[in-house]
């Protein structure tokens, strides 16, 4: 597999998807509303949570939100769960290898931040930073992981089949549908797909997000202010 250049390129033209525009903008209400029924269902409670007022991009919710379990297929037959980030913070981006701007980009300055983290925080007390794939059709497990280790050696990569990923990203308040592409290859499509990252505490529950457009310096000076509050409990 050839990755050696997953910049962002120019954006192609919608095909037999008449109305992109109302596929984005279902995607981004979706995701919208089942952000807010999280906060109407889980009321706040002051006492879990961080200063918000200190953080720069992360947006805490007023009360961390139970996590849904879940298994990701990863390279070599290994699967990945929610129990290998306990202890630690961990970042998850839902996102496809063939995504010509907002995956490269994203994970480009997650490596950023990455790089500035790993300068504050000891190996044990980094986040972990995963990549989910929701394009199963094209990126197998290892195209997956492959694709996110070449932004940061670190940085985990993982996908499954639909009737996982659907419910996987629906907990989380994200959401993706494929759009086809008019490009003269014959079941050609793209996948659009939410750009916030999801954060998850150390006690495994989902604790916020990080929204577009990203800052990595803002990033990492988040992620190691939450770690240190963390560790220093």
């Amino acid at each position: 597999m050839d990755i050696s250049h997953p910049t962002p390129r120019p954006a192609r033209q919608s095909g037999s998807a008449k109305h992109p525009f109302l596929i984005i903008l279902a995607i981004a209400l979706t995701a919208g509303l089942g952000f807010w029924l999280s906060q109407q269902h889980f009321s706040g409670d002051a006492s879990d949570s961080h200063d918000p007022g200190s953080l720069q991009t992360v947006r805490l919710f007023p009360s961390p939100l139970p996590l849904q379990a879940f298994e990701l297929k990863g390279p070599n037959g290994s699967l990945i769960t929610p129990e290998q980030f306990k202890g630690r913070w961990a970042m998850i981006f839902f996102g496809f290898t063939h995504c010509p701007d907002i995956c490269p980009t994203t994970l480009a300055r997650l490596a950023e931040a990455a790089r500035l983290w790993d300068k504050e925080l000891d190996a044990s007390q980094r986040p972990a930073v995963l990549f989910v794939s929701v394009d199963p059709e094209r990126d197998s497990p290892k195209r997956t992981t492959e694709y996110a280790t070449y932004f940061d050696k670190a940085f985990l990569g993982g996908t499954n089949d639909d009737t996982v990923l659907q419910p996987m990203a629906r907990s989380m308040g994200m959401v993706f549908a494929k759009e086809p592409l008019d490009t003269g290859i014959e079941g050609d499509y793209e996948v659009q797909h939410s750009a916030s990252i999801v954060l998850i505490d150390p006690q495994g529950r989902r604790a916020g997000l990080i929204r577009p457009p990203l800052d990595p310096a803002a990033i990492a000076a988040d992620m190691v202010a939450l770690t240190q509050s963390t560790t220093s409990k």
